[in-house]
């Protein structure tokens, strides 16, 4: 099996062509995967909603990552398969000082998965698409490679993005 995790800066929800940047990247990288393959994400607008767009648009197997500590198949009906953290550990609202920290430790939920299933023999990869300051994008990237998941890092050509 092939684990395929998707990080990306919600900032390429800003332009069409920023949005149209991502989709080729993400369709490009979805359609090297095996049929069987399984794609991490999570639920940020951006890349992520292009990702789950895409894996819905393909019937490839997902799980989205919430914020809300919940783990959701990439699908229409977006059952729930499990939970990354308990529900009292989810801070209610961005006051919460918890808040603050809690998107990266989603991410590194996320990239928890990924290492689980790598060492039970799964190939594994992470695709990067940074796009402004990419903050969360790079600390997911640099997170999955100190576990010995390698990452590829997408960057537009353009210098003003």
């Amino acid at each position: 099996m092939h684990v395929e995790i998707f990080t990306g800066a919600r900032a390429v929800d800003s332009t069409d062509a920023s949005r149209e940047w991502a989709r080729a990247i993400v369709r490009d990288v979805l359609a090297t995967l095996p049929p069987d393959a399984l794609v991490v994400v999570g639920d940020a607008a951006g890349v992520d909603r292009i990702v789950r767009s895409e894996v819905m648009r393909l019937g490839l197997r997902g799980e989205e990552y919430a914020l809300d500590g919940n783990v959701y198949a990439v699908t229409p009906a977006r059952n729930v398969l499990s939970q990354w953290a308990r529900g009292d550990e989810v801070p209610r609202n961005d006051r919460d000082p918890r808040w603050r920290s809690w998107p990266l430790r989603r991410n590194d939920a996320m990239r928890d998965r990924v290492s689980r299933e790598r060492v039970l023999g799964a190939t594994a990869h992470g695709s990067a698409l940074l796009w402004g300051e990419s903050r969360g994008t790079l600390y997911t990237a640099d997170a999955c490679a100190r576990v010995g998941i390698v990452v590829t890092r997408y960057e537009p050509a353009e210098a003003g993005q």
